[in-house]
């Protein structure tokens, strides 16, 4: 009994891990998604990209 009762414990902890593992990769990649669109949001708020993007031409050309 005690062999068995230690392998469900350890079978429980991997999984958990395992779990716990997919969870950290799915907020890195959510976390990474947030600050693309707050930077988005952030460069349309300054004054759009058409903007920038002329005004970098602009300097270009001069």
């Amino acid at each position: 009994m005690p062999e068995t009762t230690a392998e469900i414990v350890i079978n429980a902890l991997i999984a958990l891990m395992r779990i716990v593992n997919q969870t950290a990769i799915v907020l890195r990649i959510a976390v990474f998604i947030e600050l693309v669109l707050i930077m988005i949001l952030a460069v349309i708020l300054a004054g759009g990209f058409r903007r920038i993007m002329s005004d970098l031409i602009g300097r270009r050309r001069n």
